[in-house]
């Protein structure tokens, strides 16, 4: 099971673009899906149905077909989309005429490849993620426009417990330099 990276994805621009992202949105009846942005090979997909199907109809594991996944597709989607699956869950919403907000949850890491495709499909927004993942202990975000990456930072995410025992380990060294 990943580790889940939680994404806030904000969409600035006219409101004419943000009806138009919107409507995109809305055509698949389900939250934030990357293939409208950046589709998943047809190739591989293809091999992913046939091993559905074999398992559908109760085949054992090793007689199925390989699933497109494991012959390539795992590596496809690391390298366009930033991270190796689609998302858990997501959702969207509208901020006001100039504004849409989108939600996902993703496998370890954000889906920065999406992100750029959505700003090179509509180069008149600026397009934002927000983006942490608790277990591997990151966190940043990055601001796109026309495709391109104009502002970023990811960092390591500092816990409240975190400061507390640095202080901790400074009262220690204070008193261990007093004797």
């Amino acid at each position: 099971m990943p580790n889940w990276c939680e994404n806030e994805i904000v969409f600035k621009g006219t409101k004419e673009d943000i009806d138009v992202l919107e409507k995109l949105l809305a055509t698949r009846g389900h939250g934030f899906d990357f293939d409208l942005f950046l589709p998943y090979p047809q190739q591989f997909k293809e091999l992913d149905d046939a091993h559905n199907e074999a398992a559908s109809r109760g085949v054992p594991w090793d007689k199925r077909p390989k699933s497109g996944y494991s012959q390539g597709g795992y590596e496809w989607c690391i390298k366009n989309w930033g991270t190796n699956m689609r998302p858990e869950s997501s959702s969207f919403h509208r901020d006001g005429d100039e504004k849409l907000s989108a939600w996902c949850l993703t496998a370890w890491s954000p889906p920065l490849g999406v992100i750029q495709a959505i700003s090179e499909m509509f180069p008149n927004l600026t397009v934002t993620i927000n983006y942490a993942e608790e277990g591997m202990a990151f966190e940043g975000f990055a601001t796109y426009q026309k495709g391109v990456v104009i502002q970023s930072d990811e960092h390591e995410m500092e816990y409240e417990d975190d400061e507390d025992e640095d202080e901790d380990e400074d009262e220690d060294e204070d008193e261990d330099n007093d004797e």
